[in-house]
């Protein structure tokens, strides 16, 4: 059997472990750097089951696979080299950009929005750390010193749960091609934060509609209170040819539920909130126009962030979840007339 060696060194003493001869004839010295007695009883323990794994031919158990895991490449080798551990097979190298790039540039199922949350997750990481990290250097601790970062940086709580579930997106799909073992964003808070819905009465969204500076942001609020629509994705695939104007209908294109057979769209009333500002909008647009609402609606924050002013004019404290708030005060009102 293997055998306890003590050592000197400058501060105190180490342990090594021997082999036996009829271990190995030569009875190598195995070095684990500056270990404890108890810790050499240890892995004494984990080199013998090793050495009969090697002479039986049998699995090495899950707990010394473990231990031969977290070996340090320096140390692992010496077990390399008597046969007792197989070399640690390489990862080749690759950069936190190169591989987040090329993960976003392969999501081609995506849409354009998620894309660029996906974008902003990654430049929100590199503001932190060197975009040319080797990945799998980039650790569990690294995760939460991200997280604090963007606390010290005063990103709203929300933000920072959004870019760290982004994050371990990315992280995530490394582990299942196999570039590293473990996700470091396991653990990080990356889930909603829960908020109170709030009913937007009538008299409240009438002021803000009051307050509005144009008849398209008129129309948004309008759209979103009476219309039932999630802004902006639904708002931007509305066209003059949607409105029905005879039937006393409109058609609204769902982009979150277009992957469901027969939930491409939806048909809505059009109702006398709605009719008074389409027809006014209709009658101001130049001709050959199609969008009913001619303004960039790619970026939500920034349509957020100018609703909030408008709400914040009409003398109104903005309230959480502005447009989803929106949308579900119109279906609780529809439930309790119908």
């Amino acid at each position: 059997m293997a055998c306890i060696e003590s050592r000197k060194l400058e501060k105190g003493k180490s342990y090594r472990i021997r082999l036996s001869e009829c271990e190995d004839p030569k009875r190598p010295r195995l070095n684990f750097g500056k270990i404890t007695r108890r810790e050499a009883e240890s892995v004494k323990g984990f080199v013998e089951s090793l050495i009969a794994s090697k002479n039986t031919g049998a699995q090495i158990q899950p707990a010394v696979q473990q231990w031969l895991a977290g070996l340090p490449d320096s140390i692992r080798g010496q077990l390399v080299a008597l046969g007792l551990a197989e070399p640690v097979e390489r990862k080749p190298d690759v950069s936190l950009r190169s591989w987040m790039d090329s993960y976003i540039e392969s999501r081609t199922d995506v849409k354009p929005n998620t894309e660029r949350n996906m974008k902003a997750a990654r430049d929100t990481l590199f503001r932190f750390f060197d975009s040319n990290m080797n990945l799998c250097d980039f650790t569990a601790f690294d995760a939460e010193q991200f997280r604090v970062k963007c606390l010290e940086k005063n990103l709203a709580e929300a933000t920072i749960r959004r870019r760290c579930k982004r994050l371990k997106q990315f992280f995530a799909a490394a582990v299942k091609k196999r570039l590293i073992a473990d996700n470091p964003f396991d653990g990080i808070p990356v889930g909603s934060i829960a908020a109170d819905k709030q009913f937007i009465g009538r008299d409240t969204i009438q002021k803000v509609i009051d307050h509005c500076p144009d008849i398209h942001w008129k129309l948004i609020f309008a759209l979103a209170r009476f219309g039932g629509l999630r802004i902006p994705s639904e708002l931007v695939g509305l066209t003059w040819a949607d409105i029905l104007w005879d039937k006393k209908r409109f058609v609204i294109h769902s982009p979150k539920t277009e992957h469901i057979p027969g939930r491409e769209t939806r048909i809505c009333p059009l109702f006398p909130e709605l009719e008074g500002p389409l027809m006014q909008a209709f009658e101001q647009a130049p001709a050959g126009q199609k969008a009913v609402i001619p303004m960039n609606l790619d970026s939500e924050s920034n349509l957020r962030t100018q609703a909030r002013r408008i709400i914040k004019q009409a003398g109104i404290a903005p309230w959480d979840l502005l447009f989803v708030n929106l949308r579900s005060s119109r279906g609780s009102e529809r439930v309790e007339t119908f």
